[in-house]
């Protein structure tokens, strides 16, 4: 594996989008190759110097409609509930 790519599979593991393939085969590079390991180290301890995001990224279109479907079946639920305890 090219360093390349061990850097984008690092990079992903970093923001939390690695695959279980990808996550496979970086622990197969992280077993091989002591400059993989290196330099993992190095990404761990840059993360943990920066502080956290001030914002999160916008939930996709599709999570608004889900949100708001359960908040009605939540409502429907609760309305059945406390029709039943009367």
């Amino acid at each position: 594996m090219t360093p390349q790519q061990i850097e984008k599979l690092l990079l992903l593991e970093q923001t939390g989008e690695l695959s279980s393939k990808q996550r496979q085969r970086l622990q197969e590079a992280l077993a091989t190759s002591a400059a993989a390991r290196q330099q993992r180290e190095q990404w761990q301890q840059m993360a943990a110097l920066l502080p956290p995001p001030a914002w999160q990224p916008p939930h996709p279109p599709e999570s608004a409609a889900r949100i708001a479907a359960l908040e009605k079946r939540i409502a429907d639920l609760e309305k059945t509930a406390g029709s039943h305890a009367s």
